[in-house]
């Protein structure tokens, strides 16, 4: 008996590894579908995300004129680099920001106007690039604020627009953030042109803060939020940011609450772009930086919206942030947004409600940028649940437990089939550091050697594994359809759960194909089941999960879009290939979690051809990788995409092992200097490696903890030996007084430094700091090794910067050390002679950011 069922099955078998005229039309149809389905998803959501309005010949599109709004560009970044403490900065932008809105409210007959130029000083704690929060001081940072309002009319319900002007090292900071101080004045422009003209009325305030110390770790907008009087009166605020340049801009945090605030936005933007899935990606940590949004939300206590622009990352921080990279197009768009979404706020009855209106923030997304969506946090919730529950109903009438368990296994399975290749990949690039990071330049070089291996794997698994019989297979298919489901019922379940708003995704990743094959499969078209109607079964998916596929490649590919250039930027402890591997193998088994069983009804014959030629292009992008054929970098004209290096001119003394003159050397990425090193001799030929972790003390002896709170994402870095000073005055700390009682020591100081600097301070492990002068409680922040420190950044908008504070301890012991103080005083507005042949010395595409440090230690 055993060999006749032995034989029946080798005939089986037999039957379906031989390719009939039918299977194989029928299995090159279902490939091209396959294929052709998602190119054309894929390209429509490509044109539809990097779309921008067209700009009429005049420049002037709906009372907004792109043309004045460049004007006002052009003028603020030709003062240069404006960093806090620099004359440009300091002086002339704020005096030229003031001369453009008298200019514009000047002649006004129905608003009056009041302008301040404010200086403010203060400290507050921040943990930004920390888990711990360390101190940040600022002593008169400069902004320019005004408030409009009708003559006839004052009240006591105001919305903020703001923006900075200061920028970051050595960068011109055309979009971050020059465009959106342009565009507030040209929106402010429009509306007293409208309200004159009596085409728009409001009865409110509006205050707009072009803030002059955003880039010293958002100092400007805390002396505006903890210190104006003007801020009483605030409900709401815009913050226009800028992580890249050009492109549009997106709406990436909302809140907290105040739902009102996101349906304004929902209501009156005529070219939408945002979601909560953005939202959620920023609280993660992922992208290493924060905003003025998260000042006015915890110290002026607010709600309101964060927009920035996130395309063109790579010249984001860099010597090429410049206006002739920013598009007429992405300067219309986001005038018109901002212009749209103010003038709705301005007579929004949100802005009158109490400021304790506490509804939940929404969950919202935009459908490739031709409307809004938006439900209650509530609504998402009980959506979600009933769509859980109906499923699981539908698995329990449609399969015994045990089969929902193997299929959900089998998709597991295949999961990691599909993880296997991208991973090995990048980790050969990893190990090897031979071909990491060759989609910097070209991104859609990881759809080759990621996303492709990714699919091809999971898919191998579900072909090779499935039965021989046709009607076993449809079978299969219908277990692994419910296992897909559960997969993303549990990460709806864990979204859910960690409060996501991403989790109306995966609930839309649930809903469509469940409608479409649980439902419209089985009772509209009920032979389905029969084994027979293979297309169908493609078309049912197709349709199904049409809409959450659009919206998650726009998601994917926005992510994708910005986190790639953010690399660049990531530090060289992060491996940034495994990270992109895993990104984009997760995001295709995902975006294709529902075709991936379907392939089982591909001929296997066929479908080995297409993953041998899918190898072959992968293998030859692997060495074209791997020997550096492809080139991470790119000066391609108009669309630079170098990489960054961070050098500091050091002079200290007695610091360790190190020479009393250096170059710091930090590398922006993974890659490190070897880029360099291997295309021509420079100076980097001479570096040596900093050593640090295990020190026995970090504030004498390592030049990182200047840099602390970025210390944890570097691991190399390098000095060169200089053999001269630099021009950076030493600072000054003193203890200015000291009072001793019951066991405890208050200790009072002034610190003296120019523009900018940083303190640190280490103790002996039998002291403890109890108070202090500044907010908050005393916090220390931990170093790679574990090692505690105390961290403060300070910054003055005038020269020369002195402050006093005061520390109290217990636990100090008589004649011994007790505390370390390190304090460096940093220039960054002027750039010295070695420091400017060292920039020569570099490849071309290769942006130096530069700065000077003075470095002195006191022992207390």
């Amino acid at each position: 008996m055993r060999e006749k069922s032995d034989l029946k099955y080798s005939k089986i078998r037999l039957k379906r590894e031989m390719v009939s005229p039918y299977e194989l039309k029928q299995s090159c149809i279902l490939l091209l579908f396959l294929i052709g389905y998602h190119v054309t998803v894929f390209l429509t959501v490509y044109y539809f995300l990097f779309k921008l309005p067209t700009v009429t010949d005049d420049g002037k599109n709906r009372d907004f004129s792109v043309k004045q709004a460049r004007y006002y560009l052009e003028n603020i970044t030709s003062y240069g680099v404006r960093q806090v403490g620099s004359k440009s900065n300091e002086e002339q932008t704020p005096q030229y920001l003031t001369q453009a809105l008298n200019q514009i409210m000047n002649n006004s007959k129905e608003l009056a106007y009041e302008i301040e130029v404010t200086r403010n000083s203060g400290n507050f704690l921040l943990n930004i690039l920390t888990k711990k929060p360390w101190v940040n001081i600022y002593k008169n940072v400069g902004s320019v604020v005004i408030r409009v309002h009708k003559k006839s009319i004052r009240t006591k319900h105001s919305l903020l627009i703001n923006a900075h002007y200061d920028s970051a090292l050595d960068s011109p900071a055309a979009s971050d953030d020059a465009v959106s101080c342009a565009i507030m004045l040209e929106v402010l422009n429009s509306i007293v042109g409208e309200v004159d003209s009596g085409k728009y009325d409001f009865d409110t305030e509006l205050i707009m803060l072009f803030n002059g110390a955003e880039e010293t770790f958002l100092q400007a907008s805390h002396g505006f939020s903890t210190q104006h009087p003007w801020v009483k009166n605030l409900k709401g605020f815009v913050n226009l940011e800028a992580a890249g340049s050009g492109g549009r801009e997106i709406l990436f945090q909302a809140g907290p609450n105040n739902p009102w605030i996101v349906e304004e936005y929902v209501k009156s933007v005529p070219y939408p772009f945002g979601a909560s899935l953005a939202d959620d990606v920023f609280k993660s940590g992922i992208i290493p930086s924060d905003t003025d949004y998260k000042i006015f939300r915890d110290f002026a206590h607010i709600p309101g919206l964060d927009i920035a622009y996130c395309t063109n990352g790579y010249i984001y921080h860099t010597t090429y942030d410049k206006s002739e990279y920013i598009p007429d197009g992405s300067i219309l768009r986001g005038g018109l947004n901002t212009l749209s979404l103010t003038k709705a706020l301005l007579n929004s009855e949100g802005l009158k409600l109490p400021l304790d209106n506490i509804h939940g923030t929404p969950v919202y997304f935009d459908v490739l940028g031709l409307y809004t969506i938006s439900v209650s946090k509530e609504s998402n919730t009980l959506i979600s649940t009933a769509f859980v529950i109906i499923v699981l109903i539908y698995t329990i009438l449609n399969q015994t437990v045990m089969e929902s368990v193997k299929g959900f296994v089998h998709v597991l399975i295949s999961y990691l089939c599909g993880c296997l290749a991208p991973l090995c990949i990048a980790g050969e690039f990893t190990v090897s550091g031979r071909g990491c990071m060759s989609w910097f330049s070209h991104q859609w070089i990881v759809i080759i050697l990621y996303a492709i291996p990714a699919f091809t794997g999971a898919s191998i698994y579900h072909i090779f594994n499935s039965p021989a019989d046709s009607k076993a297979i449809v079978k299969r298919e219908k277990q692994l359809f419910i296992g897909t489901m559960l997969v993303w019922i549990c990460l709806l379940i864990f979204l859910s759960y960690h409060d996501k708003s991403t989790s109306f995704l995966a609930c839309l990743w649930i809903a469509g194909p469940f409608i479409s094959r649980g439902i419209i499969g089985e009772f509209v078209f009920p032979s389905l089941n029969s084994g027979f109607n293979i297309i169908k079964a493609y078309t049912l998916t197709a349709v199904g999960v049409l809409l959450v596929l659009c919206l998650s490649i726009y998601a994917t590919v926005t992510f994708i879009d910005v986190i790639i250039p953010i690399t660049s930027r990531m530090g060289n402890r992060i491996p940034s290939e495994l990270m992109i591997a895993g990104l984009v193998s997760m995001s295709t088994l995902l975006l294709t979690s529902y075709f991936i069983p379907l392939t089982m009804y591909i001929h296997k014959s066929i479908f080995k051809m297409v993953t041998l030629l899918s190898t072959l292009v992968t293998v030859i992008f692997f060495l074209l990788a791997i020997t550096q054929t492809i080139f991470p970098y790119s000066m391609k004209p108009g669309s630079p995409k170098p990489k960054r290096l961070f050098v500091s001119y050091v002079s200290t003394e007695n610091q360790g092992s190190m020479p009393d003159n250096y170059l710091w050397i930090i590398p922006g990425d993974w890659l490190d200097i070897n880029p360099i090193l291997n295309t021509k001799r420079t100076l980097l030929d001479e570096s040596i490696l900093v050593e640090c972790d295990g020190l026995k003390n970090v504030i004498t002896d390592c030049p990182l903890t200047t840099f602390a709170p970025l210390y944890s994402k570097l691991s190399n870095t390098y000095y060169i030996k200089i053999n001269e000073n630099n021009d950076v005055p030493e600072p000054v700390l003193e203890k200015i007084n000291s009072t001793e009682y019951g066991g405890k020591v208050k200790i009072g100081f002034s610190v003296q430094i120019n523009y900018r600097g940083v303190m640190l301070m280490a103790m002996r492990e039998s002291v403890e700091m109890i108070n202090w002068s500044f907010a908050g409680e005393p916090t220390q922040i931990s170093l790679n090794d574990g090692t505690l420190i105390f961290f403060f950044h300070l910054s003055c908008g005038f020269d020369p910067c002195l402050n006093e504070f005061w520390l109290e301890f217990e636990g100090f012991e008589k004649d011994k050390v007790n505390i370390d103080i390190g304090v460096g005083n940093q220039w960054t507005n002027e750039e010295s002679k070695i420091l400017k042949d060292f920039r020569n010395d570099m490849p071309e595409w290769v942006d130096i950011l530069t700065w000077q440090t003075n470095y002195k230690t006191w022992k207390f």
